[in-house]
C-alpha cells in the first residue's frame, strides 16, 4: 500500500476574553509536511502576538494522503 502526502492544514487555537466562548481559531491551509512540534509553538505563539492579549493553547494537524491499494 502507497501513499502520498497532498496537502497538511494548521488549526490554531487562541484564547483572549474578547472572543465569544473565549477562544478562537484561526486556520492555515498551506503547511509543510511535517512540522515539528516547535515549528507548531513558534508559529502559534507568533499568530498570537497579533492579536489583542492572545494566547496560543495549541495547535489542531490536519494531514491529507491518498492511499493506493
Amino acid at each position: 500500500m502507497d501513499s502520498v502526502w497532498e496537502s497538511t492544514k494548521l488549526g490554531v487555537v487562541l484564547a483572549g476574553d474578547h472572543y465569544e466562548d473565549g477562544m478562537k481559531q484561526r486556520n492555515f491551509n498551506t503547511v509543510v509536511e511535517n512540522p515539528t512540534a516547535e515549528q507548531l509553538q513558534k508559529f502559534s505563539n507568533a499568530i498570537a502576538k497579533l492579536g489583542v492579549a492572545d494566547t496560543a493553547l495549541g495547535a489542531q494537524l490536519i494531514t491529507t494522503k491518498s492511499v493506493t491499494f
